[in-house]
């Protein structure tokens, strides 16, 4: 049940707060917090995120931030509420969703590594509607939403299987383009769909 798995609380809950300098191996659902610096996640997977990045709706010029982290083998790592910042992050032998804005995205993600990075929830969905396949960056555009943005990042190795790398969802009407992608450097993405296209937007 989905909103009896959403109702869950994370290990570590601080929405108003900021977790730094710390480990947490095989933990799913791991943290919710508005800053999250220099942790390690290490074998975190699970049907809920791993991380949690909320807006401080009593400090609103203080940014939502993931920074300086390093994800190895989880899944599910990343939902982060609108105008977040993903910055030097390093996402090692990842599968699945790597990070998720569900809603009025304009997420910035910079300086971060996608390493080994593998989809294989499409192979859980044989029979099933794909014409939206997982992703492994989803991003969310509507009129009113800022723009995203992914720039300075590195994905290497990547088997995106049929799914795309980077996607965004569009609601109605886009004055300007959903996501800005700059100075990112690809290497050895392999894909299964006959276009060869790996980025949707």
């Amino acid at each position: 049940n989905v909103q009896e798995l959403e109702a869950k609380s994370p290990i570590l809950d601080v929405r108003y707060g900021t977790v730094m300098n710390s480990s947490f191996i095989g933990c799913p659902h791991a943290v919710k917090a508005h800053i999250i610096e220099n942790c390690l996640f290490e074998s975190c997977k699970g049907e809920l995120p791993i991380v949690v990045a909320c807006v401080d709706e009593r400090v609103s010029s203080t940014r939502t931030t993931v920074n300086s982290c390093v994800f190895d083998d989880c899944n599910n790592v990343i939902k982060a509420d609108s105008d977040a910042a993903i910055t030097q992050c390093k996402f090692y032998n990842c599968i699945d969703r790597i990070i998720y804005a569900p809603e009025q995205s304009g997420i910035e993600i910079t300086f971060c590594e996608f390493i080994n990075y593998k989809n294989t929830a499409i192979d859980k969905l044989q029979g099933q509607d794909t014409s939206d396949p997982l992703s492994a960056i989803r991003l969310y555009a509507n009129r009113s939403s800022t723009v995203s943005s992914i720039q300075k990042c590195i994905f290497d190795g990547v088997d995106i299987n049929e799914g795309f790398l980077i996607s965004a969802h569009v609601d109605g009407k886009v004055s300007d383009r959903t996501v800005r992608i700059s100075d990112c450097d690809f290497r050895n993405c392999v894909t299964r769909r006959a276009s060869g296209k790996i980025i949707k937007t």
